[in-house]
């Protein structure tokens, strides 16, 4: 009998090791069947994986991912931290050539030279979102009028706001596209997340900035972004401009009989840039096709220009 029960401890303490209680680790129930705790834990490391690659491929899917402040996916240059140039067709009237970018919060200073000479334009494009709250007021005014800027439009408020600017060069220097970049200057309670810029210069050309007609909108868009009431003043011959500022990562893929200058979304905490130019003579759509890579609210701010040739 002693031989008998010692037997049976023996037995039941090699089940014991081999069958376990069901219980619940990192989000997963361990079933308790025929394996061991090693067995387990690598059991639980390949859901772990699974889950992580899961959640990579969610992410190529739909938003791009984004940094506080700066760049955000990096598979585009639409969403890439890096400066984008690009330029007029061959052959247009009005010859620009145009960059653009994120605005990199930690920067004490964004700095942009362009290659407009004395007697040639630039053309500056902000868009900003959690900034200044004083409504169609520019972030950084006094700053932009002391480079020689003049005030084309704003439209917006903290949440979502685009300026318009422009100067004739008369030799002057590098653009200083903020200083402390990080506070945009009255916005400095709010941090200035969401923050891109973009300069055109304007070659070749004699413009009359006394005479600038501009029309300013604030709406929700779907694949299409309607600009029928602001594109009036194009009526007039002349360049035609339209920036807007997307609360939204937007990417802009239609602008008929028009060229894109600049268009970079996905950073910030979820915002796009854009500004499209038509050059005199071309007809301006009521809309334009633009394509949301997340699900925002769909909101963007607009400021649209005809500004006469000599």
């Amino acid at each position: 009998m002693g031989l008998l029960r010692l037997c049976s401890l023996l037995t039941v303490a090699t089940l014991a090791s081999t069958f376990r209680v069901p219980r619940t680790r990192d989000g997963l129930t361990d079933t308790g069947s025929l394996v061991s705790d090693g067995d387990a834990d690598d059991q639980l490391s390949s859901a772990g994986r699974r889950r992580r690659r899961d959640r990579r491929r969610t992410r190529s899917r739909g938003t791009p991912r984004r940094r506080d402040g700066g760049g955000g996916g990096g598979g585009s240059d639409g969403t890439s931290d890096r400066v984008i140039t690009k330029q007029s067709p061959s052959g247009a009237e009005v010859a620009w050539v145009a960059q653009g970018n994120l605005v990199d919060k930690k920067k004490d200073e964004v700095k942009v030279s362009t290659d407009a000479g004395p007697d040639d334009y630039e053309v500056m494009y902000l868009g900003v979102s959690t900034g200044d709250k004083r409504k169609d007021t520019p972030q950084d005014g006094d700053r932009m009028e002391d480079q020689g800027f003049k005030l084309i439009g704003v439209k917006g408020d903290s949440d979502k706001k685009v300026e318009l600017w422009i100067r004739k060069n008369e030799g002057r220097g590098a653009i200083s596209v903020c200083k402390k970049c990080g506070l945009w200057g009255k916005g400095a309670g709010k941090g200035g997340m969401g923050c891109g810029w973009g300069v055109m210069s304007l070659k070749g050309v004699s413009l009359d900035l006394g005479s600038i007609r501009i029309k300013t909108d604030s709406r929700s868009h779907s694949s299409t972004l309607s600009i029928s009431k602001i594109k009036e003043v194009s009526s007039r011959k002349g360049l035609n401009i339209l920036a807007v500022f997307f609360d939204d990562s937007v990417e802009i893929q239609g602008s008929d009989n028009g060229d894109v200058a600049i268009n970079k979304w996905g950073f910030g905490d979820g915002d796009g840039t854009g500004m499209i130019v038509w050059q005199p003579g071309k007809s301006v759509p009521s809309k334009i096709s633009v394509k949301a890579h997340d699900s925002g609210g769909r909101q963007a701010v607009s400021v649209f220009a005809n500004i006469e040739l000599k």
